[in-house]
C-alpha cells in the first residue's frame, strides 16, 4: 500500500484510452501535479511495461535515481493526468 497522496484521487480518474499497460512516471508529475515536458520511449522491461517513461523535466539525477520518485503505472492514469 503506497503512502504517497496523489495529485488525483481514484474517484478522480477516468478511462481515457484502452488499456495499454504500464508506463514510468515521476512524482513531480502524478504527485505534485507538474506538467509533462520530457517522455522518451525505451524497450519495455517486461510484458506489461509498454516502454514510456514521463518527466516534468525538473526531476534532478539524484530525485530520479531514487527509486521511491517513479513507479510503474497505468497507462490511463498516467494520459488523464497529462491532460
Amino acid at each position: 500500500m503506497t503512502t504517497k497522496r496523489f495529485k488525483l484521487s481514484a474517484d478522480q480518474i477516468v478511462q481515457l484510452i484502452p488499456s495499454m499497460g504500464f508506463c514510468c512516471a515521476s512524482d513531480k508529475i502524478l504527485v505534485e501535479g507538474e506538467l509533462v515536458n520530457y517522455f522518451y520511449r525505451e524497450e519495455p522491461d517486461e510484458e506489461s511495461d509498454s516502454g514510456w517513461r514521463f518527466f516534468s523535466g525538473t526531476e534532478t539525477q539524484e530525485y530520479t535515481d531514487d527509486p521511491n520518485n517513479t513507479a510503474m503505472h497505468w497507462w490511463r492514469i498516467t494520459a488523464f493526468v497529462c491532460t
